[in-house]
């Protein structure tokens, strides 16, 4: 009995430290998505757009590239959503 509460307490922290390792890869993923969208923002008139830029893929990155080209359309309207499409292909 002792041995079983032992062991379930090692897989605990086990399963703490793999869930911090998954965690800590995401925050690194999405840091490093927006950082690369910032850059292509940078000299353009959509950086003021960033954070919403950002968002809008970050929700949308798993859709197909079909899926991401007609919600940037909706998402920013004709003229800006199929330049910010552009964009944000190179970052797919």
């Amino acid at each position: 009995m002792k041995d079983d509460i032992e062991r379930r307490k090692l897989i605990r922290q086990k399963m703490q430290t793999v869930d911090l390792e998954v965690e800590y890869g995401r925050i690194q993923e999405a840091n490093a998505v927006r950082e690369k969208i910032s850059q292509l923002l940078q000299d353009t008139e959509y950086k003021s757009m960033t954070d919403n830029i950002v968002k809008f893929f970050s929700d949308n990155k798993k859709e197909s590239s079909k899926k991401l080209y007609t919600g940037t359309l909706h998402e920013f309207g004709l003229k800006n959503g199929m330049a910010i499409y552009r964009l944000l292909k190179d970052v797919v």
